[in-house]
């Protein structure tokens, strides 16, 4: 399984909750984790923008393939040895709810970011 970097909002704390619980399930060392707002995370080698970085969830295998949204967590999970919340986050009919929910969720903490 490839390896997966996860790009994230340090300064949103559900994203930090998320990162922390998939960080203590990370036993496979599958995952890494960067957060956007830190020199660690450069826009111009991802190809990813910060406000893109921010504005959706991103991720990129070691082979340098991109993936976002819903698609990071299904793949996260997976790594996390978490399969039964993998297999929720590939499922295409559910795709679209699960999109909806997480802008509805990110929403009011970046507003609490402003």
């Amino acid at each position: 399984m490839k390896k997966l970097t996860m790009f994230y909002d340090g300064l949103c704390p559900l994203c930090q909750a998320e990162i922390l619980f998939l960080s203590d399930r990370n036993q496979a060392g599958l995952l890494s984790f960067v957060d956007v707002n830190s020199n660690r995370y450069s826009a111009d080698e991802v190809g990813v923008s910060c406000q893109q970085a921010l504005d959706s969830m991103y991720a990129q295998y070691d082979d340098g393939e991109l993936i976002n949204g819903v698609d990071v967590f299904s793949a996260a999970y997976a790594r996390a040895n978490l399969p039964k919340l993998a297999w929720l986050f590939s499922r295409p009919s559910l795709r679209p709810i699960l999109t909806l929910s997480l802008i509805h969720i990110s929403e009011p903490t970046r507003q609490a970011e402003i």
